[in-house]
């Protein structure tokens, strides 16, 4: 099914802002984003993985999560961030925290960033993870737009 990704990424978000009225949420909304043929539910849990992650790395008074979309029509992909200005990952976990079970949250379960990473390639996409400047983190991930939807 054709799903509007901004549209699918504002319902998570909503759910964020009225949960955690202490952090300043920025969703940036790139122009002209193709509709895309994704299970709306699926990225919606990826969203919500995510924003949690970020939720859960605030450590200062003027926490922000922005939400970046951007359609690169000569790679004929859409990218999707979400930058936290929180405590960041460190480097020697940056490759762990996309595997089962691994969690720095004592309540963690460790499979957050594990599903979000198994739904993103079931979508054909790619995820990362790399640090925000001055402090914090940027998961991205970039989904393909089929050939008949551009």
């Amino acid at each position: 099914t054709l799903n509007d990704l901004n549209h699918v990424i504002t319902d998570s978000l909503s759910l964020f802002q009225d949960a955690h009225k202490d952090i300043e949420f920025h969703f940036f909304q790139g122009e002209g984003i193709p509709q895309l043929r994704i299970d709306a539910e699926k990225i919606k849990r990826v969203m919500v993985n995510l924003l949690d992650n970020a939720v859960a790395a605030m450590n200062n008074e003027h926490s922000t999560i922005e939400v970046r979309t951007l359609y690169d029509a000569a790679v004929n992909r859409v990218f999707v961030e979400v930058a936290d200005n929180g405590c960041g990952v460190p480097s020697k976990y940056k490759f762990k925290i996309f595997e089962p079970y691994f969690s720095t949250k004592k309540s963690g379960s460790g499979l957050g960033f594990a599903i979000v990473s198994s739904i993103i390639a079931d979508h054909h996409g790619n995820v990362s993870v790399r640090d925000n400047e001055p402090t914090g983190t940027v998961v991205s991930f970039d989904l393909p737009v089929s050939e008949n939807q551009a």
